[in-house]
Parts: C-alpha cells; structure tokens; sequence
C-alpha cells in the first residue's frame, strides 16, 4: 500500500500547484542591455540549448553598451510571489570571458526593489562550461522578482543559456523537482526496477539519497541513486529523451 500510495504522489506532481517545479518559464524577464538579437527572454524560452552560435542564450551588450557596465544582470519576473528554493542555469559550451563568474541570485517582492532583495546564493570564481548547474538557496525565500548579477569589473558582460527558477505557491519540506529528459555524472547506485514508483521508494528509505534518476530501457526501467546533493547535470539537462530527474 505504501508503494502504491507513494507511486500516486509522482503521477500527481504534474498538478498545477504545490509542487516545487520552474517557475521562470516564458514570464517576462528583462536585463541591464542586450547584445545584438540574444534578448532575455532567450533565457527562460524552456530550450535548453548552450551553444551560444545557435542565439538560445541572452547576452547583455558589456564593451558594446554606450556606457560600460560593471555589474550586468538579469533578472525574471514571476508574476506572483511564491516560495523559491534554488536556481538552475545553463552555463555556455565556450569557455568565453562572459561565462559567468563572481554572481549572485538575489530575489525581492512586490514593493520592493533590488535595493531590498534577499541573497539566494552566491557563486564565486567561473562556473562550469558547457553544463547546467543547480543552485540551492541558504534558506526558502518568498519572492516575486528573481536577479542574476555579475559582481565584476568595467565592461562585463553576462551570458545565460537558460535559467530555471524552483519552486511552489506553498512553504513545502518534502517534495522534488522535478527535471524531464535530464542525466547526471556517476551514480552511487544502480538498479533495475518495474517504474517509477518503485524508485521513487528506493530514494525515499536510503537516508543519504539526495536525488534519483529513471531512465526506460524496453521491459524495465534504471534507477540511478545519487548521495551527493550537488551533482554535475549533463550537457545541457535536457539532452537524454527518457530520462527523467527527481531532486529532493
């Protein structure tokens, strides 16, 4: 019975709310400048693709602005407030100087400005090219308005591929997110199980199961076991049809 109970809770995180889930999708999003045709909306468009050639990725002006910036940004709005957890981005195959480096998340509300924002999380030093990486707030923050800024030098530029924003309409402690057609590095465990569920119960009574993956393969599907609550996710997250990620 509890497996059966449990295997409903995931045919049901598809439900419009209460799920933690991206909230950035296609909601109006904005950046200090924009460089030729890559405007912010490339950003949260659901294509996940990180090669910079094919114009998916935003990109503001830096040198090419009529007055350099130091700090770059971008940022979404949400459309209402809701309770955010973490932030994926998709970091460019390039290892070019506007990959981003020394940034911040920070989210503020209704009635507030940038001025008033909370930091979510702050990255120091180069992210990784050419993958998608999930970062996690100190604390679940309630806000409306979510801003990427890089903290660096005269004429700065900041380049996103695509940005998800994590997270529900209601304070949760026990959920997953949920990323369709994803795959990560060097799984703890593998196994061999009859669908989701079965996973799903796999992850739920190991205490050190942070995340799980299930992939069909023909009669049965791969259930891959992650410890690690900070794994590398491949590529572009969504480059592996069949896959998909559950992030506690």
């Amino acid at each position: 019975m509890r497996v059966v109970t449990y295997y409903k809770l995931w045919l049901n995180t598809d439900m419009p709310e209460g799920r933690r889930r991206n909230l950035a999708l296609n909601k109006p999003a904005t950046q200090i400048s924009q460089y030729l045709g890559f405007e912010a909306g490339k950003a949260n468009d659901g294509i996940d693709g990180i090669s910079v050639d094919t114009g998916g990725c935003s990109h503001t002006a830096g040198y090419a602005a009529l007055v350099p910036e130091t700090h770059p940004w971008w940022e979404v709005d949400l459309s209402q407030e809701y309770y955010i957890s973490a932030v994926a981005i998709s970091h460019p195959v390039y290892d070019l100087p506007q990959l981003a480096h020394n940034f911040s998340i920070e989210i503020y509300t209704d009635g507030e400005t940038i001025n008033d924002a909370v930091l979510c999380y702050y990255h120091p030093g180069l992210a990784t090219t050419n993958s998608t990486e999930l970062y996690w707030c100190k604390t679940t923050i309630k806000g409306r308005h979510v801003r990427i800024t890089i903290n660096g030098n005269r004429a700065e530029m900041l380049l996103l591929c695509e940005v998800k924003v994590i997270g529900s309409e209601y304070l949760t402690t026990t959920s997953f997110i949920k990323f369709d057609n994803a795959d990560l590095e060097s799984p703890d465990m593998t196994y061999s199980v009859q669908g989701y569920g079965q996973c799903a119960m796999k992850c739920y009574v190991l205490p050190m199961c942070h995340i799980f993956s299930v992939k069909s393969v023909s009669d049965y599907y791969l259930c891959n076991i992650f410890t690690n609550m900070y794994p590398k996710l491949v590529g572009n997250s969504t480059g592996r049809p069949g896959i998909v990620a559950f992030i506690m």
